[in-house]
C-alpha cells in the first residue's frame, strides 16, 4: 500500500512537472513570438524613419540648389548693373572730380544722419550731493 501511494505520488509529481514544462514552453513560445513581432515592427519603423530622412535630405538638397541658382542669378544682375552705372558715372567723375567728391561727402553726411540719428539718447543724471 505504501508502494501504491508512492507510485501515485510520483505519477502526480511527473504529471505536475510535465504540465509545468508545457506551461513554460507555451509561455516561452509566446514571448519568442512577441519578440519576433516587436522586432518586425521595429524594423518597419526604422525603415520608415530612414525613408523619411532620405526624403527630407532630398528636399534640402533641392532647396539649397534652388537658392544657389537664384543667388548666382542675382549676383550676375548686380554685377551687370554695377558695371553699367560705372560706365555711366566715369565720364562725369573725370570731368568734375571736385564736384564728385563734394556730392559723395554730402551723401555720406545725409546717410549717416539718417541711419544714426534714430538711436535713443541716454542721459545719466547724478543725484545732487547733500
Amino acid at each position: 500500500m505504501a508502494g501504491d501511494i508512492e507510485s501515485s505520488a510520483r505519477r502526480g509529481i511527473d504529471h505536475a512537472r510535465r504540465a509545468a514544462g508545457d506551461a513554460i514552453d507555451k509561455a516561452g513560445a509566446k514571448v519568442k513570438g512577441e519578440a519576433r513581432e516587436f522586432g518586425a515592427k521595429l524594423d518597419q519603423t526604422a525603415e520608415s524613419a530612414k525613408d523619411a530622412v532620405g526624403a527630407m535630405a532630398d528636399q534640402a538638397r533641392s532647396v539649397v540648389s534652388d537658392v544657389s541658382d537664384r543667388t548666382s542669378d542675382v549676383y550676375e544682375l548686380v554685377r551687370i548693373n554695377a558695371q553699367s552705372i560705372s560706365e555711366l558715372v566715369a565720364p562725369f567723375v573725370k570731368r568734375r572730380p571736385y564736384a564728385t567728391a563734394g556730392m559723395a561727402a554730402i551723401t555720406g553726411v545725409l546717410l549717416g544722419a539718417l541711419f544714426f540719428s534714430a538711436r535713443p539718447k541716454v542721459i545719466y543724471v547724478k543725484a545732487p550731493r547733500a
